[in-house]
């Protein structure tokens, strides 16, 4: 796994451990991993994976399919800002 695909990994575990989720093993892996790691790129990479957790939970729960594909786009602008940030982490 590539450095940028650790600290979005660990973020990612972040957001699970606070949803109360089974992911200690892999968590305690990679926080070891991350000292030393510039705080403000973990915060980036947590706050685009905070914004996707949350529109996922809203896309499982909704019926109105044109609400379903309107926070799909929002999802897919997301995805798209979090690949963008594991290429050149330096434009953010």
């Amino acid at each position: 796994m590539s450095f940028l695909e650790s600290v979005d990994r660990y973020t990612i575990l972040l957001i699970k451990k606070l949803h109360k989720l089974d992911c200690d093993a892999e968590f305690k892996e990679l926080r070891e991993e991350m000292k030393g790691v510039d705080s403000a790129l973990i915060t980036q990479f947590l706050s685009i994976n905070k914004k996707m957790w949350a529109l996922e939970d809203q896309i499982s729960a909704e019926e109105d399919l044109t609400e379903v594909g309107r926070l799909y786009l929002e999802l897919r602008k997301f995805t798209k800002e979090r690949a963008a940030l594991k290429k050149d982490p330096k434009k953010y």
